[in-house]
């Protein structure tokens, strides 16, 4: 779970499934990185038929940055509303 203080709203608390790490992100912890490396072919399809659970670090990334910016009424952020959030940018 992550954490970000908002505008006026208080803290917001996002609780984001899979991670698709993405521009050379790579894990440190070796197992990690061979399921990524082993569901790198298939993310694409997992991202687009499950949006509600899975997304990338540069969603994440840009999400964050929204959320720190902007006020953002729910309290806590599902894998959908980073998506939702990092396709507005």
């Amino acid at each position: 779970m992550t954490f970000s203080p908002s505008a006026s709203t208080g803290p917001t608390c996002s609780a984001p499934g899979f991670i698709q790490p993405v521009k050379g992100v790579r894990s440190m912890t070796g197992w990690y990185q061979a399921f990524y490396t082993i569901l790198t072919p298939v993310s694409p399809v997992i991202r687009t038929l499950f949006p509600g659970i899975a997304t990338t670090t540069s969603a994440v990334g840009r999400a964050m940055i929204r959320l720190g910016l902007e006020v953002y009424t729910k309290p806590i952020v599902t894998t959908r509303d980073i998506n939702l959030l990092a396709s507005e940018t």
